[in-house]
């Protein structure tokens, strides 16, 4: 069993005590993804889901899987991820490169569940909190009125996050910071040319153009749920109707409280999680 301070602990002693873990990025996901589980498994404390461990982060979760690989191909770990920039080859090949791996490849990230009109409608009618259909109907108007312009920035942000991590596979910025012997001129020269080539303006630029493309001709429901980056669209557009209702719930808490009250598990995450109940 791969070894490190934080495995030591906060993995390794669930996994002693006979108990399954499932990574995921942040504190928000941890208890989004607790309330879905616990619902999937018909309440909490049945002992029948994961225990659900916060990692700091997409990249740490990934790590983590790599170094707990035997206790991933035994089923005793799993691993939860956004799927962010990724298309559907990237997801489907980390998956298979990491056992354990999941990603929804129809949501871009976890707040993509909660900026979607309709299924915040249904939560929020199973709420206590007065005005909740008010809020909802300003959310669904907000969210269609600046519908192209999400689009566009969420195209944007996936053409240049992707160019970001090819050059980061080209070693950028790092490549010459790993010793105090610096290479020849020759070297340097040869990779700064080869960095300069991926910043292909034209190129850069026709990507960003035919995924904004396809994502237009999208239905509705597609482009709400996957083509937003919904780490913005959910506190510049959903967190100020929400606060506008006067509910006593603090800003981070809304995530969670809104899981809680989804009639049901959304069906595309609910086949992730389903597979983890026993």
């Amino acid at each position: 069993m791969s070894s490190s301070p934080w495995l030591d602990d906060h993995v390794h002693p669930l996994l002693e005590a006979g108990r399954r873990v499932l990574l995921v990025e942040g504190e928000d996901d941890q208890k989004v993804y607790e309330a879905w589980l616990d619902k999937l498994a018909g309440g909490a404390g049945s002992g029948r889901v994961p225990i659900v461990v916060p990692a700091g982060g997409k990249t740490k979760v990934l790590q983590h899987i790599e170094a707990l690989r035997d206790e991933a191909d035994a089923g005793n770990v799993h691993g939860l991820v956004d799927r962010d920039e990724w298309d559907d080859a990237e997801s489907a090949a980390r998956m298979a490169e990491l056992s354990g791996l999941r990603v929804n490849p129809q949501r871009h990230c976890l707040e993509s569940y909660f900026c979607d009109p309709s299924e915040l409608r249904a939560a929020l009618a199973r709420s206590a909190v007065p005005n909740g259909d008010r809020a909802a109907r300003a959310i669904a108007l907000a969210i269609r009125t600046g519908l192209d312009g999400w689009i566009g920035h969420w195209a944007l942000w996936t053409t240049l996050e992707r160019l970001k991590n090819r050059m980061s596979d080209a070693a950028y910025p790092n490549a010459f910071h790993q010793g105090l012997t610096l290479p020849t001129d020759s070297v340097i020269k040869a990779k700064l040319k080869e960095w300069a080539e991926m910043i292909d303006v034209t190129s850069i630029l026709k990507n960003y153009r035919a995924l904004r493309k396809a994502a237009r001709r999208e239905p509705n429901e597609q482009q709400v749920r996957s083509r937003i980056y919904a780490k913005n669209a959910f506190p510049q557009v959903v967190l100020i109707e929400l606060n506008k209702l006067g509910a006593e719930i603090n800003s981070d808490e809304w995530l969670w409280q809104l899981a809680e009250w989804f009639p049901e598990v959304p069906d595309d995450i609910g086949l992730i999680l389903q597979a983890l109940v026993v």
